[in-house]
């Protein structure tokens, strides 16, 4: 029996040889109302046009294992990380595939990725669960596994190409040669990409400031996001490859450049993930004393194992470049969800790329909901195939399972859009949500203590669940305009998809499928009204909403060869593109890990860690956060923000600067800690001008008056400068000298 997990995306006759249809029609002379060839001519061209694929993966994935393994035994580390790092994301999920001959390649590298996710997720954890963490064996049992399948495999796909093999293929693509007119939109979009990465090479170390790389970076950067652009927007889609190279290059430019750029990931939690990373290759468990990390484990467990068998001594680097590791995928899993719901691949390219342009909100940095966001994207593809079968319900298990360890909160986001299209009748059978959020809620269920403190039923319903989060600006000082304009860029990017939508709808008003890709944003705001996730809820339900809102919006650029016709669509592209820069990298300056940051939170934690007779306690004498991690359950040391003291009883001291503020500061800190902590204890306070910034940024304080804090910190009797930074200090407090002053 033929395995067609991807076959619910069949199109009409009139889609392109590209697409991913259940049975394909081939006209002869590709002239419309030609007759059309015989079936079996059909399959061939079908499995020919999947071969080069299979082929590819499969020989690829080979080639890497042997590169990688090579690369160990002869001490490589550079080899060996490239090569193993490639083979693990795409080698174990693209094994199970080599034998399905009727996958197309969106489809492919969709089940591939969760697939791998799978396996690198599932047997992590249970090493972890189980306390035999054996990185190396585990990874040779896996990749024994995989290489009968790529062997046959490989076998396979040389017998679908036929006698001339891949040299017949590639002539068959390109008979005598494409013209430039043919072509161009790839070479357009190719070198717009080359622009791009140069430019972003010339310009590696930057220290991001408010609008992040965007006014440094210089005008080549620029001329080549606006060729890629040009290549997508004047694409006639009769060649979906073209189409879809240039997308992929649109998506691996906007997050490739800030990983080129910067020293540092784009979000100060990466660091807190790093770390958690860590523990479990040095003590093989997670002991955090936040519970949800501990039983939701699947992600860092993952890539523990990753790190250990690609040689990754510091995940920052892997961190860095997660976004554009993820964004292939995010990619692939767009265009296979879109190739269920439209009826052409021109306009799921368009749709892709509406989603990747209105997208700034940054979940697909080093995170467990970055795995989880594009999971479901081909968790909803998979809802929406048409054949049910026996391999479909199981992928549906594993990819609730694989949700269910890794994140809380993805799974009933996913499983909520679920339940719509089963209402609508858009997906079949009726108990899929079910299939898929058992396991979430088995998990919640069995680890009720660590998640029971996060729900309040009165916290139900209430409208600041859906505000962001917010800071209390100081008296006289407002917000710089920049935490505005980051705001309105992104939802005015979101809006301009929304109005695409509810034109769509608005022409098919009498489609229940419409209905239903309308509906499936709402889910997300239902779950905010039930738990505002830190107040940060609202930006994941905008999140799950975007893909839909794109899939709806698309159809309303119509595909035309007159210039004119392409304005619109032009209009809206360019638009999204300037949203896009503003809102994803306007805060840069406050979102960045800073060299100096990481490395002072690093020497604190190791120096505390040295020590374990004694607490250790680090305030950030700023607002924001820092890459801090949390405390170990065992007692490490502990980052703190002033945030975490109570209030003052005099509110003025809020408003103190320099030394006044500092002895008030010190007051609060000896009080908090010795509530805290009645042992021995040591205590930091860190100075970060990415606290000044967001102080600024945000109205909580000028650089002058922080500034003016650093300087009484550093002049103050009880205080030392244990470390200085890149701009960084750090204090060490002696408790003796303020004992003597004080008395």
């Amino acid at each position: 029996m033929r395995l067609r997990v991807g076959d619910g995306d069949a199109p009409p006759p009139t889609r392109s040889r590209y697409t991913e249809p259940a049975t394909i029609t081939i006209r002869r002379g590709g002239r419309r109302g030609a007759p059309p060839a015989p079936a079996g001519l059909a399959d061939d061209a079908v499995l020919a046009g999947t071969a080069a694929a299979r082929l590819a993966l499969s020989a690829g994935s080979l080639a890497l294992l042997a590169v990688g393994s090579v690369a160990a035994a002869l001490g490589a580390d550079g080899p060996r990380l490239g090569a193993l790092l490639a083979f693990c994301l795409l080698g174990p999920g693209s094994a199970p595939w080599a034998f399905n001959r009727f996958v197309r390649l969106a489809t492919r590298m969709t089940l591939t990725m969760v697939t791998g996710f799978c396996v690198l997720v599932f047997v992590s954890v249970a090493m972890v669960e189980t306390h035999a963490w054996h990185p190396i064996a585990a990874f040779v049992i896996v990749a024994a596994a995989s290489v009968p399948a790529h062997a046959a495999g490989i076998r396979l796909a040389m017998r679908d190409l036929g006698p001339q093999g891949i040299g017949g293929w590639l002539r068959r693509q390109w008979p005598g040669g494409r013209s430039t007119g043919q072509s161009w939109p790839v070479l357009c979009a190719t070198a717009g990409a080359l622009l791009c990465v140069v430019s972003a090479f010339t310009h590696r170390h930057l220290d991001p400031g408010f609008y992040g790389f965007v006014p440094l970076i210089g005008p080549l950067w620029f001329v080549g996001l606006a060729l890629i652009l040009i290549a997508i927007v004047l694409h006639s889609g009769e060649n979906e490859r073209d189409l879809a190279i240039a997308v992929l290059l649109l998506t691996v430019v906007l997050t490739l450049t800030p990983s080129l750029v910067y020293d540092g990931p784009r979000s100060q939690s990466a660091e807190k993930h790093i770390d958690l990373v860590q523990q479990i290759r040095s003590i093989h468990r997670l002991d955090s004393s936040v519970d949800v990390y501990n039983y939701w484990s699947g992600f860092f467990a993952a890539m523990a194992w990753l790190c250990d068998v690609t040689g990754i001594r510091d995940p920052l680097g892997l961190a860095t470049f997660w976004p554009s590791l993820l964004g292939v995928f995010r990619v692939a899993a767009l265009r296979y969800l879109a190739g269920k719901v439209l009826d052409n691949s021109y306009h799921c390219w368009v749709a892709v790329t509406l989603a990747v342009l209105a997208d700034p909100i940054g979940a697909d940095y080093f995170s467990p909901q970055s795995v989880g966001f594009v999971v479901g994207l081909a968790v909803f593809g998979l809802a929406l195939t048409k054949r049910h079968s026996r391999t479909r319900a199981g992928l549906l298990l594993a990819a609730g399972c694989l949700l269910a360890v890794t994140h809380q909160l993805s799974p009933y986001v996913v499983g909520g859009v679920l339940v719509v299209l089963v209402v609508f009748r858009q997906a079949r059978p009726f108990w899929i949500p079910a299939l898929f959020l058992g396991p979430a809620v088995l998990w919640a269920l069995v680890h009720w203590n660590a998640v029971s403190g996060f729900i309040n039923l009165g916290e139900i319903g209430q409208s600041q669940n859906f505000k962001p989060p917010s800071t209390t600006n100081m008296t006289g000082l407002a917000r710089l305009p920049i935490v505005g304009e980051t705001v309105r860029a992104l939802c005015g990017g979101v809006l301009l998809l929304g109005v695409a939508a509810l034109v769509t709808l608005v022409r098919r008003r009498r489609d229940l499928a419409a209905w239903a890709q309308a509906c499936c944003p709402a889910v997300g705001l239902v779950l905010v009204a039930v738990n505002p996730y830190g107040n940060e809820g609202i930006f994941r339900a905008m999140l799950f909403a975007i893909p839909w809102l794109a899939l709806l919006g698309a159809s309303v650029f119509p595909r035309s060869r007159a210039g004119l016709r392409r304005l619109p669509w032009f209009g809206v592209s360019a638009l999204l593109t300037a949203t896009f820069l503003v809102a994803a990298f306007g805060l840069d300056a406050v979102n960045v890990i800073r060299g100096g940051d990481l490395r002072t939170v690093r020497y604190f934690q190791a120096y505390g860690e040295a020590h374990p007779e004694e607490k250790f306690f680090m305030f950030s004498l700023g607002p924001g956060d820092l890459p801090v991690s949390p405390a170990r359950s065992s007692g490490s040391p502990t980052g703190l923000r002033v945030q975490d003291l109570p209030t003052p009883a005099d509110p003025e001291d809020e408003n103190l600067t320099g030394s006044a503020k500092m002895a008030s500061l010190t007051a609060r800190f000896v009080t908090y800690v010795q509530n805290q902590s009645p042992g021995p204890y040591e205590l930091y306070a860190v100075w970060s001008p990415v606290s000044s910034d967001y102080g600024w940024a945000y109205g909580t304080d000028l650089p002058d008056r922080f500034a003016a804090l650093r300087e009484a910190f550093r002049a103050s009797p009880y205080w030392s400068v244990t470390r200085e930074d890149d701009g960084t200090v750090l204090f060490r407090f002696e408790p003796d000298r303020f004992a003597a002053r004080a008395g």
